[in-house]
């Protein structure tokens, strides 16, 4: 949608082969339309794939379509932010931000490091709710914030290997 669709647009501009994943209703109906537009607009330099980064199956399955090539880089755009009043405040939508905001790009990571060749990038989009309070999204906020805190580790872990991790 946003800065996803940008950022195909602009990696298939360079030449890069991008494959994406989207998700942000129940059925899909909306992103497979969104879908189909973006790829009749950049043809075979992209592949897109739904995937609900908080379900393990959906994001293996999306790992096993990138089969064994060497990845450029890897770039963690995905969010959920579910607006709640602290008072309301759902669980069930809590589990699911730390599944998309933090665990998803975590475990993509770690899955897919074999195939960052040296001088490949990292890039997990981070926030500036990270450093701020945030009044209706307590979730959002805070998994924010440790999704940067995982962006430096990484990037002290991977940096040995010459990938540049960055937020």
């Amino acid at each position: 949608r946003g800065i996803g669709r940008q950022l195909a647009i602009h990696f298939s501009s360079l030449g890069f082969h991008v494959l994406g994943a989207y998700k942000s209703s129940v059925n899909y109906a909306e992103e497979d339309q969104e879908a189909n537009v973006l790829a009749e607009k950049l043809g075979d330099s992209l592949t897109l794939a739904p995937c609900d980064l908080a379900d393990r199956v959906s994001v293996d399955s999306l790992i096993a379509r990138l089969g064994s090539g060497q990845l450029a880089g890897i770039i963690n755009n995905a969010a959920e932010y579910i607006p709640k009043d602290w008072n309301n405040l759902d669980f069930t939508d809590w589990d699911r931000s730390v599944a998309v905001n933090m665990t998803a790009p975590l475990y993509l990571v770690n899955k897919l490091q074999g195939s960052l060749a040296p001088g490949s990038a990292v890039v997990n989009i981070a926030s500036s709710d990270a450093w701020f309070a945030g009044y209706d999204d307590i979730a959002y906020s805070a998994t924010k914030a440790g999704l940067i805190s995982i962006t430096k580790t990484l990037g002290a872990i991977l940096g040995e290997s010459g990938v540049r991790v960055n937020a």
